[in-house]
């Protein structure tokens, strides 16, 4: 069953004790735990700042996706996953006195530059113009409990699927959508919006028709045809949403509407009424 880790649904089902159910984690679930726990520690422990190898919040947030990119490249390998998280730790802890790209890709065609200079005989170059993402040392030493916790091979294990809970969510809006939160209803009508939100969701718009047809009542072709539209075109959005460009597009709104956000709470309010 993929589900949060404090899932009531979960438990719901394990104290039925109907049959025999294994525990999933949601990739995005993990995802946001990791850069949680990162940011809280960056405010606990005041590791941010503006110089080089601080936990400022664009490295909490680059730290998160390596840990999701990393889970992502080795799906179905729970040990694969556990060494490359270490190996994006100790890459961005590394310095010229203390290397630790010992878990880092080998090879000429290696994505770690230490690596790749070793492969090819050459001196490798400096940390500071090739780690992108620094952390100092006592930002490594406080964040190193996390990256001990977080890569657990058990909870890898749990996602080793790479899948997320979108498609839940996606049933949840289309049946608070028949039947808002905002508005008390009586059981009758919850079940209801449950049984055509589950309906619409794997049938598509043509579940009506199969509604209709199963109260004795004859759909229009009218509405067949617009049902077959509809249809095609949600299809249609869900292929544009999936190209990589609208992918990067999305990325770099959200990207850059959390550097705003950033800014205007590290600033303050800068212009308001009676403000010079």
């Amino acid at each position: 069953m993929l589900s949060d880790g404090d899932s009531v649904a979960f438990k719901a089902v394990v104290d039925a004790n109907l049959y025999p159910v294994e525990k999933l984690e949601c990739v995005n679930h993990c995802d946001k735990i990791m850069g949680t726990a990162l940011r809280k520690k960056a405010k606990e422990e005041k590791l941010g700042g503006r110089h080089r190898g601080a936990l400022t919040a664009n490295a909490c947030t680059i730290l998160q996706s390596y840990y999701r990119n990393t889970i992502m490249k080795n799906l179905g390998k729970p040990y694969k996953m556990k060494e490359a998280i270490w190996a994006s730790f100790l890459h961005c802890s590394s310095t010229d006195d203390n290397p630790q790209h010992q878990q880092c890709p080998v090879g000429a065609d290696s994505s770690c530059f230490f690596q790749k200079a070793v492969a090819t005989g050459q001196e490798p170059p400096p940390h500071k113009d090739n780690v992108g993402t620094p952390l100092s040392a006592d930002v490594a030493r406080a964040v190193k409990p996390i990256y001990d916790r977080m890569p657990d091979v058990g909870l890898m294990a749990r996602i080793k699927h790479g899948r997320t809970q979108n498609a839940n969510e996606c049933v949840n809006g289309q049946i608070w959508a028949r039947c808002p939160k905002t508005v008390h209803v009586g059981a009758s009508r919850v079940n209801a919006a449950v049984a055509s939100a589950v309906s619409h969701f794997n049938q598509g718009c043509s579940h009506l028709s199969h509604v209709m047809k199963q109260l004795g009542v004859t759909p229009a072709e009218g509405l067949k045809d617009y049902q077959v539209r509809q249809d095609r075109r949600r299809c249609d959005q869900a292929e544009l949403a999936a190209q990589p460009e609208r992918k990067r597009s999305r990325k770099d709104k959200k990207r850059a509407s959390k550097s705003r956000t950033v800014q205007q709470e590290r600033e303050g309010q800068t212009y308001g009424p009676g403000m010079n």
